[in-house]
This record gives structure tokens, sequence and C-alpha cells, in this order.
């Protein structure tokens, strides 16, 4: 042993001759250390063992021992030659980076990101396992540029690298395009961010990158592109339903009573408008758009029946602002302005000639006697005209001396949509 050895573990060298080196050697290197050894010495094969070694101040540090046998001139085994090199700061950067990689593919895996690196002159492409799933591949260790660039839809071709582009360093760091997956042809979004590493002449040898699935994302972000046209949509039609109220509610009246008009006719169509946000916009239940409307007045004088019937938009917020004229009506001047008065509706789908029709009725009965107003107010437009055509149908109101009574018939399921729904669901459709 040279001096070294006493320098480092600061433990003379006769102590450590025979089996004393065991006092340096870490414990639970000690078993393997020692047949390790001896399976040398019996075979004569070279020494070669990592191990831990105890420095003179306590601390542990790996060295990488070895050792060759040494024969003499006759050929037999004369001595052992070995090193002990300290290895300690090497595996702590080792270990690092194997922590360092496992960090960062558990990161990405949990991100859904793939990583790739393209050999530009061999044309192949290698990646990690994620990147595989992603196109719908079977594990590899590398494909050919050509079978992702085949996967790439007709549409986007234009956006993702090519031979030439990657040759020349051109190819956009940052795309996201569409692709069909190898195992189920199902269209998805890859976002894919690429560097270029080049050699000392400049030219492009590697193409490194990440890439991941934004289909979800993608298809978030449609969605809410169609539901603010639609909300802008509904915002105009709303502001034009309540600008065509007001106009009509403060035509040839006093301010008095066109602001009690007013507030009754916004109230209607606010509790219109929560029967359809309780039901996403999508369908309201008749039933519901009626007994919404008639919550203002004395339910216990009105009857309400009729099938399940579901209305769009439109028409529910149409149909519960005619009741809610309706009712007003009554209240004042019908049947509910006195005791015994009472209120019918009711709706029945009728087929006639094979033509499926919807009969819906506002009966009075037990009220004053009624007559036809002299003139035509915003209620009854809004029933004879706009609750007609947005239903695709004809509305006739009658005043018999027992009371009004309001009939709409059309069209089941109906024919005509009104212009504003026909267009804001052929675009949701698109």
């Amino acid at each position: 042993m040279n001096s070294r050895i006493d320098d480092y573990t600061g433990i003379a060298i006769d102590v450590l001759h025979g089996s004393g080196w065991r006092v340096i050697v870490h414990p639970d290197d000690q078993q393997e250390t020692e047949a390790r050894w001896l399976r040398s010495v019996e075979t004569g094969e070279p020494y070669e063992r990592e191990q831990r070694l105890r420095r003179k101040d306590g601390a542990w540090r790996w060295h990488l021992s070895r050792a060759v046998l040494i024969h003499g001139p006759d050929g037999a085994p004369h001595r052992w030659i070995g090193t002990n090199t300290d290895i300690d700061d090497q595996k702590r950067v080792e270990q690092a980076l194997r922590d360092s990689e496992l960090r960062l593919r558990l990161s990405q895996e949990a991100a859904g990101i793939a990583s790739l690196e393209v050999d530009i002159t061999a044309g192949e492409v290698f990646g990690s396992d994620t990147l595989w799933q992603l196109w719908g591949l079977p594990p590899a260790r590398s494909v050919p540029t050509s079978v992702l660039e085949a996967m790439v839809v007709p549409e986007d071709r234009s956006l993702r690298s090519c031979e030439a582009s990657r040759r020349d360093g051109s190819a956009a760091r940052s795309v996201e395009y569409r692709i069909r997956r190898a195992d189920t042809g199902e269209e998805r979004w890859m976002a894919r961010h690429v560097e270029f590493v080049r050699d000392d002449a400049g030219r492009p040898v590697k193409m490194f990158g990440v890439m991941r699935d934004v289909t979800e994302a993608k298809q978030s972000e449609f969605r809410q592109q169609i539901l603010t046209h639609e909300l802008a949509h509904r915002i105009k039609n709303i502001l034009a339903t309540v600008s065509a109220i007001a106009a009509q509610t403060l035509r040839d009246t006093d301010l008095a009573s066109a602001r009690t008009a007013f507030d009754a006719r916004l109230q209607a169509l606010g509790r219109g408008h929560d029967i359809l946000n309780a039901a996403r916009w999508t369908a309201a239940s008749l039933a519901g758009v009626v007994e919404a409307a008639l919550d203002p007045f004395p339910r216990e004088r009105i009857t309400v029946t009729g099938p399940d019937v579901a209305l769009g938009p439109r028409r529910a917020l149409t149909l519960a602002l005619a009741v809610n004229e309706l009712g007003t009506n009554a209240l004042k001047y019908g049947a509910l302005a006195v005791d015994g008065g009472r209120v019918a509706v009711h709706w029945r789908i009728e087929t006639t000639d094979g033509a499926p029709r919807l009969i819906w009725s506002w009966t009075e009965t037990g009220g004053p006697a009624v007559a036809p107003p002299e003139r035509r107010g915003f209620g009854r437009f809004l029933i004879e005209r706009v609750l007609a055509a947005d239903f695709g149908g004809s509305v006739g109101i009658e005043f018999p001396s027992g009371g009004v009574r309001c009939l709409l018939t059309a069209p089941w399921p109906a024919t005509a949509k009104p212009a504003e729904e026909a267009d804001s669901k052929g675009k949701m459709g698109g």
C-alpha cells in the first residue's frame, strides 16, 4: 500500500494488512466485497467493485476498486496489483441526473407531454413512450419521419416540418396541427415545440422537441366561441324584445300606468328566462312556462292541464309574455277581477287528416260581462300577431259574455321556426 492510504484513512498501513481492510469498508458493502475478491482469487479474473470507504473525517465516499493478477515468468500467479479511485462526486452527479430525469419523466407523463428527437440526417424520430401513445403507435425505439408526416391530416400538412425545413432549420418552432391516430383513426390536435441543435458550420443536425395532445383544449375553445356568439345573439334578442315592450307600453298611455305595465311585462320575461336557464336554453316545458307566468296571479282560481310538451327558447318567452298579458287583463277586467271568476288553461296534441296540431286555450268563466275593446293594445298585438308567428299557427281571441277565450292552433311538431332560433341552432350545429 502507498502512503495515500494512510493520508486518506488516517489509519496506519500495517493495521490494514490481512483482514484489517474491513475497518475502512462500509458495513453494508463488506460481504459482497469479500465475496467478489475471493472469486477473483479463485478464478484469476480481474477484480472490480464499487464500494464505500471511510475517510479519516468519518465520511463514507464511493470508490471504484480494481485489481489484476500478475503472473511470473513461469506463468504462475505472482501478485495482485490494484487501485482505489474516489468516484463519489461522479456518483452524486449520476444520481442527481437520474433523479432529474425521473422528475422530468413523471412531470411530462402527468401533463401528457411527450418528448422527441429527430435525427435530421438519418430521417428518424426517437421518442418517449408517451409520444407513441399520443400517435396511437406501438412502442418503438424510433420510426422514420415519413410515418408521422403521413398521419397529419392533409389540410394541416403545410404546418408540420418536412425534410427541407428540417435541413435548413426553417421549421416553425411552435405549431398546432391535426393527426389521425394510427390505431383508431380518430382525429386529434397536437401542439409541438422544437429547438435545433447545429454543427460547427451552423447546419441543423438534430431537432429536439416536446408534444402534447390539445384536443380537449381546442374543443373547449370552439365551444366557448359558440357560447360567446350565442350569448351575444340572445342579448340582442332580449334587448329587441324589451325595446318592443317599452315602445308598445308607452304608446298612448300615462306614465304611471305604463310603468306598472312595463314592470309586469319585464317580470314575465324574466320568469321565462329562469325556466330556460334551468333547462340550459335547450327546451322548456310548456307547463313550466305557463306555471311560472301565472305565478303573480291568484293560482287557486286557475287550472292548468295538458301533456308534457317541449318549447324552444323563442316560443317559451313569447308564450310567457302572452300568458302575462292574458292574466293581467283577467285580473283587471275579466274573470280574476271578481271572486267567483275562474280561468282554465289547457292544451292538447290533436291529429286531423294525419297532421298533428297543438291546440292551446285560455278560457275565462264566471267573470263580468265582457266586450271587444275599442282599440288594439300591445297585449292583443303580442297574442294575435307575435304568438301566432312564433308558433307558425293562428291565434283567435273571442269575447263572449261569459269571459274571454283565446285559442292558439299550430302545427306540431313545429314546422316554422322563428328566424332567430333557426339561425342560432344552425350555427351551433355547424
